[in-house]
């Protein structure tokens, strides 16, 4: 061993001289300022507790600007991005007018008249909902024209009940095989495909059998945007669900009104899981931070410790609202993370002040105790602090908004739990402290305890950091448990590698539904029966010359109906269908040929005949033709032409469906904003097409911010690289794990996967820094580091876990997912902080700070420096150095080294400092 310390003792000579400097410098300064306010805090605890409760207070005024935002193109999507500005020019040029209630029936064979039957007695039904009369839906149905809208294969016989009634499957069939089917209340033609699912065909091709069927409802809004029909929509959605039939298999339902209950009742079911949660903590931490008697049992502190942390959330939803950030969906699980990260500083806060050796606990005052506490803790916290608060401001430079909201509020959040820990929590331990001192009951602090009570033996042993030193070290330390640890380590990596790389990128919006819900229901049925029938799109076009640019329309249709990524037949184009009519009612002579492509010849008559048209046959049309009476004449100032994508079973896939088509329109239009494709789903193919980019780019620029501070703080390169080398793989292994649960790249796992790079580092820097400031050889410093921050880290890793144990249970895809990455944080950082990082510490660590060599070597040689007058108490040192002689032999770690305590420094160097 002592060979060993001499070849630490070289390698620090071949060191870079001024990184030693930096470091002393660092690790000087931080010490010395924690222990100031370490002593200050101790001494005027019911002071800084006031201080720290007005300051919180005060920012959390800022919720009074308080937004939340539930549109997904204001959280997911690139401000700047083509699909914003698309929404933006449909919004002003075609505002929604209208809302969808779509019934889908399935049965073995739906063609068939007892089917047909029923669906004209559910039309009836809903129909006449509300009033019992058919004047409530005619006064909220969406019209075109005069006709209310309803997509329903029975409109093909004019929803004639005495001749529906009377069908025949033979006719049905007859009628459902017709070529260029047209409705004949609408004019419009009728797409087969898009109303009927799992279609069956003869030979001929021929359809002989339908699973499935839909019907869909068009619902106008106000002028506010509201809909008139909220009640009639909810009335169909309890029809629906109560509607009982022999001939049906089943019945689903989709609207706003099922969406927002299914959507909210997923989040609002979590409420419970979130305060049992909560509950689970304080009592995680009570039996924790003390020990079971009368006098060191730490229920209030538990208590206190989580309100510190709600004083963190407050300062940052106060200051993040008073910033103008706004509150998102997945905001919400950030009361989960600043808990895990505030608990785990109470813990090493904690730890550090049971580190202190049992005479200093008899011989020091509150306040030099709690200075000498924060002095090893703080500097601790800081590290982790300062790391995550880094890692969530990387984020912050997303351009996905919620991202970098949620970023915004996470940092903010993470200073203000440090902040607070290290004054309002440290006053808190203070205050317990004089309790102890005066002997007051632990539960009932107004009950002081007799003179003669004394602590059971068994309860006040601390049996967690006995287990960390005489058993955990050992093993893990011993040379089985060093191989065992390093192949754990190389199979973890090699597995979970794979699955990073087989980590895919996707996301279905179904997911956000319960699986019990109509939503989630209608959903699996559609993806089921309407397998080719994707997401509805249409191409708009602005205020162009229309008759110069005939041709150019045309091949805007035939690159539509002709791409691989679109459902030709589903292609409605308002200028197709009234060219086609022109052309069949007006004289020949108005029309000539170009690239094989027949166009209206005159000017005047194209205007005037479009007019007659939308006025007639094509009255259906009358809402996608924007048109403009001026002097000059008749003008378009916009239109659209609907078209249905196919089904797309990946994100990539819809990605390049969105930009093909429109680099075809490109092709023809140089102007991206005069004709261009646009669909509801774009805006999330928008934040599919960057997601991964984002989350690769985040990721990796929080690992070198976090590598970067921890440089600068432990001030050790060698010690830096082995807690980003525990980063790395922890990420690793949470990407492999992710793959194996069936989790993809997606906004949510990307939030969480950059929460991951700062929580990563919290229970790798805890053991570094430990060992750092502790003297030795290598193999005895790394079982110290075990038995004296083993004990705070586990704790803290596994309040973290009990904080969402109970979203296991949830119902939201947030949540869910929320809990799968962290419980895989906290599952891999807990095993490469405490198991690979003190292993690799013990083989190839560096040596410590100055100030622990020096320490240890004052204490051996008996220099000059080893008994100042205490700073604060005027005691001699050299008696306390004499009793940390006579209780070395009584350690469980099995080597000849005293109790480290952390703050057997030079405190002279201390005394300058207050």
């Amino acid at each position: 061993m002592e060979g060993e310390t001499n070849s630490q003792e070289k390698g620090k000579g071949c060191g870079c001289g001024c990184l030693s400097s930096v470091s002393t410098f660092i690790t000087n300064s931080l010490e010395g300022f924690f222990y100031w306010l370490g002593f200050k805090v101790g001494r005027h605890p019911l002071k800084t507790i006031l201080i720290v409760v007005i300051i919180s207070g005060a920012c959390a005024v800022g919720m009074l600007k308080f937004k939340e935002e539930s549109d997904g193109t204001k959280l997911w999507v690139p401000q700047d991005s083509l699909a914003v500005e698309h929404q933006q020019w449909v919004g002003e040029k075609f505002p929604s007018k209208t809302l969808f209630t779509t019934i889908m029936v399935t049965a073995p064979n739906v063609l068939t008249p007892a089917v047909f039957g029923q669906l004209l007695e559910l039309d009836r039904k809903i129909k006449e909902l509300k009033n019992g009369t058919a004047s409530e839906w005619k006064k909220i149905c969406y019209r075109i024209g005069p006709v209310c809208f309803v997509s329903n294969v029975l409109e093909l016989w004019s929803y004639n009940a005495a001749v529906i009634k009377n069908l025949t499957q033979e006719q049905i069939l007859s009628k459902i095989n017709q070529q260029g089917l047209r409705s004949p209340i609408t004019g419009r033609k009728v797409s087969i495909t898009a109303m009927l699912g799992e279609l069956k065909r003869s030979s001929d091709d021929k359809i002989t059998s339908a699973g499935a069927v839909k019907v869909t409802y068009g619902i106008q809004k106000d002028e506010e945007g509201e809909v008139k029909g909220e009640n009639w929509e909810k009335e169909v959605s309890t029809t629906v669900k109560s509607w009982k039939s022999d001939v049906l298999k089943n019945v689903y339902l989709f609207n706003t009104y099922s969406f927002r209950d299914d959507a909210g009742s997923a989040i609002s079911g979590d409420v419970t899981f979130l305060s049992a949660g909560y509950m689970l903590i304080i009592a995680y931490v009570a039996f924790m931070l003390g020990n079971l008697t009368r006098l060191r049992q730490k229920i209030w502190l538990a208590i206190l410790g989580v309100i510190s942390v709600g004083l963190a959330i407050g300062v940052s939803f106060g200051l993040s609202s008073a910033f103008g950030e706004m509150y998102g969906p997945v905001h919400s699980t950030l009361p989960f993370l600043l808990l895990g990260i505030g608990v785990d500083d109470m813990f090493v806060i904690v730890q550090s002040w049971n580190n202190i050796s049992p005479h200093r606990h008899k011989t020091l005052s509150v306040e030099e105790r709690t200075a000498l506490a924060l002095k090893h803790a703080g500097c601790s916290i800081t590290i982790t602090s300062l790391t995550d608060f880094m890692a969530f401001m990387i984020g912050a430079t997303t351009v996905l908004p919620a991202l970098k909201s949620f970023c915004i509020f996470a940092g903010i959040g993470i200073l203000a739990d440090f902040f607070i820990q290290a004054t309002f929590f440290t006053a808190c331990v203070a205050l317990d402290a004089k309790r102890q001192e005066s002997k007051r009951d632990a539960c009932c602090c107004c009950i002081k305890l007799s003179d003669s009570y004394a602590e059971s033996l068994c309860g006040a042993r601390d049996r967690m950091k006995e287990f960390f030193g005489s058993v955990y070290s050992k093993v893990v330390l011993s040379l089985p448990g060093k191989v065992t640890t390093m192949v754990i380590t190389a199979v973890l990596l090699g597995f979970n590698l794979y699955g990073t790389l087989m980590l895919r990128q996707y996301f279905d919006q179904i997911w956000f539904f319960p699986p019990d819900s109509m939503s989630y229901k209608y959903t699996s049925a559609d993806n089921k029966y309407f397998p080719v029938d994707g997401e509805s799109a249409a191409i708009y076009t602005g205020k162009l010359d229309y008759f110069a640019n005939q041709i150019k329309l045309q091949k805007v249709h035939d690159i539509v109906i002709k791409d691989e990524y679109v459902v030709g037949t589903s292609m409605v184009s308002w200028y197709e269908e009234y060219r086609v009519w022109a052309k069949t009612n007006k004289p020949s002579s108005f029309f000539d040929e170009i690239e094989s492509r027949s166009r209206i010849k005159n000017e005047t008559l194209f205007y005037s005949w479009l007019n007659e048209y939308l006025a007639g046959v094509g009255k259906t049309f009358a809402g996608d033709v924007k048109l403009k009476n001026a002097s000059s004449g008749l003008t378009i100032l916009a239109s659209r032409m609907s078209f249905k994508h196919k089904d797309m079973d990946t994100t990539q896939t819809e990605v390049k469906a969105m930009d093909q088509l429109r680099r075809k329109i490109k092709d023809i239009y140089s102007d991206e904003m005069s004709v261009f494709s646009y669909g509801r789903r774009y805006i999330n193919w928008e934040t599919n097409k960057i997601i991964q980019q984002e989350l690769y780019r985040n990721v990796a620029l929080a690992m070198a911010v976090v590598f970067l501070v921890t440089l600068v703080v432990i001030a050790n390169l060698w010690t830096s690289l082995m807690v980003l080398t525990c980063i790395v793989l922890t990420l690793v292994n949470v990407g492999g794990l992710m793959h194996f649960w069936g989790l993809t790249i997606d906004t949510v796992t990307t939030i969480l996967l950059v929460l991951a790079v700062g929580l990563a580092v919290d229970y790798a820097s805890h053991i570094a820094h430990s060992f750092m400031v502790t003297a030795g050889t290598r193999q005895e410093r790394a079982h110290i580091t075990l038995r004296d921050m083993g004990p705070a880290v586990f704790n803290g890793g596994f309040s973290t876990f009990l904080a969402f144990i109970l979203l296991v249970a949830s119902n939201s895809y947030v949540f869910k997912t929320f809990f799968k990455v962290f419980f895989a944080v906290v599952l891999f950082g807990l095993f490469h902080g405490l198991c690979y990082l003190p292993v690799l510490l013990s083989a190839i660590g560096p040596s410590p700070y100055e100030s622990a060599r020096d320490h240890k070597s004052e204490k051996q040689h008996g220099s000059g420096r080893s008994s100042p007058v205490h700073p604060v108490s005027g005691q001699d040192n050299k008696g306390l150095e004499i009793q940390d002689k006579n209780i070395k032999d009584t350690q469980p770690n099995g080597y000849n080294i005293p109790t480290p305590d952390y703050h057997d420094v030079n405190m002279e160097d201390f005394a300058k400092k207050i």
